[in-house]
């Protein structure tokens, strides 16, 4: 083989393992990239940046907490809710719900979930009681005096007639030691026996005209009895006597 033929051989020979050797050096870190891309280090452009040697300055932007969407806070809500429905689900769990919420919609669920549960009367009386408070706390007319027409100052019970002189359906609300509710219809008389002391009353009628009658008051034992009516001129009406309870002469 002549001389000249021979160096292009080893030419060529040469040109292709220079090629062979680029290729597997390159092949070799592309693999090293992609085995440290997968362990987690963190990639900028082409450079490979190890998270445990990068210190990020806590002013840095993007540097604050990441702060939950709304779908996820939309979703404990949710969950939330879901976990309180639960409480509902058996009568002793859903009075204690009531209770620790204390408002007259909780009771009110309450007596509606379970009409027969052992707690409606007291859930029924804090629903008076809350009713009567609510009228005192809004504006309201005195209730017109109570008289004392019997006294018994050795019973522990007072007895109350209520006379009903409006013209249409008087509503009662009595809170105390123990609360009551009932209606009157008009030119009707109710008598309601309640224990002695501290005593809170409301009165309404049917109508956006006439404001709720409400007071407060100390029952001693015996008789008691008032009479409600309305007057159209509010010049024809009374002055009441001190406090809502008083004593015949």
């Amino acid at each position: 083989m002549p001389r000249w033929s021979r160096i292009m051989m080893l030419i060529c020979t040469l040109v292709l393992y220079s090629l062979n050797a680029g290729a597997q050096s390159s092949a070799t870190t592309n693999r090293r990239a992609v085995e440290r891309s997968s362990s987690g280090s963190l990639r900028a452009g082409k450079v490979m940046v190890d998270p445990g040697k990068v210190s990020i300055p806590a002013n840095a932007p993007g540097s604050a907490p990441i702060r939950k969407d709304g779908y996820e806070d939309s979703s404990l809500k949710e969950l939330q809710n879901k976990l309180d429905e639960r409480k509902w689900g058996s009568e002793d769990t859903a009075w204690e719900r009531a209770c620790a919420i204390g408002t007259r919609d909780a009771y009110q669920k309450y007596t509606a979930m379970y009409p027969y549960g052992a707690h409606v009367p007291q859930a029924t009386q804090r629903i008076i009681d809350i009713d009567v408070e609510n009228v005192l706390n809004n504006p309201h007319s005195s209730l017109p005096g109570f008289k004392h027409v019997q006294s018994d100052e050795d019973s522990e019970y007072s007895t109350i007639v209520i006379e009903n002189s409006t013209g249409v359906v008087l509503h009662i609300l009595y809170s105390g030691l123990e609360s009551k509710e009932l209606y009157i219809i008009r030119g009707g008389t109710a008598t309601i026996t309640v224990p002695n002391g501290n005593c809170k009353i409301a009165a309404m009628v049917d109508s956006p005209n006439v404001r709720p009658f409400a007071g407060k008051g100390v029952l001693e034992g015996g008789r008691y009895e008032v009479t409600f009516y309305i007057n159209s001129s509010q010049s024809q009406v009374p002055p009441p006597p001190p406090g809502w309870l008083y004593r015949l002469p």
